[in-house]
């Protein structure tokens, strides 16, 4: 009797234990997607906060913006994004999210030719065998997988491009990022538009990223993340500026 209930009360402290142990490992599932979520919204946020941006401020004292003329590429949207019905011209992201990409311009202060504070594009290096007066960065964000290998898990990928010709590899930033979604405000509007109903770039003023991730310990564990930004740049872009030309 005694040596049937010594039995019984260790196979209750063992369902115990066992119970603890698989609700911690849960609980760190959780908050290791929201840690993840956190950081993803982040990387997003950054970059869309450097979209737009024309590269000259700060550099100099006396320079005044609405004095200046504006040299460089006269396309140059801060932002542009592609769904399933507007794909991205280049394969890759896993069907059913969205793509999306910032830009921005490195180029410097300068009177060459145009007024004493002109706004010009850096050239690129000597070496980099294109044109001189472009200066462009950007990057792409989209959902893949490593490798191309369905058999690996989703993830957020970035891929930083230059008119530089330094155009680099993707690089995987957050592992089970299941899907991204990104809408589009545009100047006037109220709404947030998927990006095949977007029909100029340059009005886009805020964006939406919806990211769903995906547990990787815990194939039934998946949340949802929400987050807004405005394109803080988009009142400096090209409309304020006197175009000059593209050298």
């Amino acid at each position: 009797m005694a040596t049937a209930l010594s039995m019984s009360l260790a196979t209750m402290a063992a369902r115990a234990f066992l119970s603890g142990d698989a609700l911690h490992a849960e609980v760190t599932a959780e908050l290791r997607l929201q840690s993840d979520a956190r950081f993803a919204m982040h990387v997003l946020s950054v970059n869309a906060g450097l979209a737009g941006f024309p590269g000259c401020f700060g550099e100099s004292a006396e320079y005044a913006p609405l004095n200046s003329a504006w040299v460089g590429p006269n396309t140059f949207p801060a932002v542009e994004g592609w769904d399933t019905l507007r794909p991205h011209p280049e394969p890759g992201p896993v069907t059913g999210s969205d793509s999306v990409a910032f830009r921005w311009s490195v180029g410097g202060c300068s009177g060459a030719g145009i007024g004493p504070y002109a706004r010009e594009l850096r050239p690129p290096p000597a070496d980099a065998g294109v044109a001189p007066g472009r200066g462009l960065r950007g990057a792409l964000f989209f959902i893949g997988r490593r490798g191309g290998e369905q058999g690996n898990p989703p993830a957020l990928f970035v891929r930083e491009t230059s008119d530089f010709g330094d155009t680099s590899p993707a690089r995987e930033l957050v592992e089970g990022v299941e899907s991204m979604q990104v809408r589009f405000r545009l100047t006037g509007g109220e709404d947030f538009l998927p990006a095949n109903q977007v029909g100029n770039w340059n009005e886009v003023i805020a964006l939406r990223f919806e990211l769903r991730l995906e547990s990787l310990q815990f194939a039934n564990l998946r949340r949802d993340f929400g987050q807004s930004v405005a394109l803080r740049n988009r009142s400096v872009a090209f409309a304020d500026f006197p175009q000059a030309g593209t050298p």
